[in-house]
């Protein structure tokens, strides 16, 4: 429960921004690193407790650390510091890995072939509106 709420009020896991997001990933890291640690187990049901209290913790830190990372609003994901979508930069995929020195996150582009058609208009790419597209005179 601690870690959902953490993560789940509407203004961190829907109305991203910057600075929730990186204070949720201190309070996270502060859970991953100092109370984790001290859980334990005394039979196999409180092993399978522990077992999911740690992928929660690192399937949440992985959602945060790639909100963090991309750098606009796509989809599901709304950045409120960066309200818009940036195909140029940021049609692409996230990838997370584990490296020495914690997660590691890189851009993968898309396959061209699974790229939009470049032929037809932005409104006919993506048919769904997102906040400030017509101010920005994308529809």
């Amino acid at each position: 429960d601690l870690v959902q709420n953490l993560f789940m009020p509407y203004f961190v896991a829907y109305i991203q921004k910057a600075d929730r997001l990186e204070a949720a990933l201190t309070n996270l890291e502060y859970i991953r690193d100092t109370l984790l640690p001290n859980v334990m187990a005394g039979n196999a049901h409180e092993l399978r407790l522990a077992h999911e209290a740690r992928s929660i913790v690192v399937t949440t830190e992985v959602r945060l650390r790639s909100a963090l990372f991309r750098t606009e609003s796509r989809g599901m994901h709304f950045r409120e510091d960066y309200p818009y979508r940036d195909d140029e930069n940021w049609l692409a995929w996230i990838r997370v890995r584990e490296g020495d020195g914690g997660m590691e996150l890189e851009k993968v582009p898309v396959p061209e072939e699974w790229r939009p058609d470049k032929d037809m208009t932005y409104a006919e790419r993506y048919p769904y509106e997102f906040p400030g597209e017509k101010e920005r005179g994308l529809r």
